[in-house]
């Protein structure tokens, strides 16, 4: 099994020894589990590794009807991101694209939403601090603070969330 799964199951057993959990190693645009498995998909950063139609079609074809879904992803546009895969070409998949707000409202549409929030602008920067020395309460302080900056920039700014560091958008499955 990959490292990230057996982690989760470490984790899992060690917080909530008590829980039934099912984990599952598969392809995200074709799951087993039988249509309308779930009320609620919850996907982080994983739709940018996916291709667009597969992956709106697996979402529907898993979700209740009057399900819902919430994907958060990064955005293509944000300075450090892209100054990222500049410098890091070899360490990505060759499947990952990372998402505009454009795709992801593409995605959204999908399903009747038309709204994309997004996030962070200023605050990836307090991550800088989070390894110094005692830096997690720092970080926490200054990523508040520079979360608030940010919505004052998207705010007033006319054009700044096309920089968002990240995007969400929540899905119902309409019948």
């Amino acid at each position: 099994p990959h490292t990230q799964l057996l982690l989760a199951r470490e984790m899992a057993a060690q917080q909530l020894p008590d829980a039934k959990i099912l984990f599952v190693q598969a392809n995200a645009e074709e799951l087993p589990f039988a249509q309308s498995s779930f009320r609620i998909i919850f996907g982080k950063a994983i739709i940018h590794h996916l291709d667009e139609e597969l992956s709106i079609a697996e979402v529907k074809r898993l979700l209740k009807p009057q399900g819902r879904a919430t994907f958060s992803e990064p955005l293509a546009h944000h300075p450090l991101i892209w100054l990222g895969r500049r410098l890091t070409p070899k360490l990505r998949t060759q499947d990952e694209h990372p998402l505009t707000i454009q795709a992801m409202s593409r995605f959204g549409q999908a399903f009747g939403t038309k709204e994309v929030k997004t996030f962070f602008l200023l605050a990836p920067l307090a991550y800088f601090v989070r390894a110094l020395p005692k830096g997690e309460v720092m970080f926490q302080k200054l990523h508040r603070f520079l979360s608030r900056v940010d919505e004052q920039i998207f705010n007033t700014i006319p054009g700044t969330k096309r920089f968002a560091w990240y995007g969400v958008v929540n899905v119902t499955n309409e019948p």
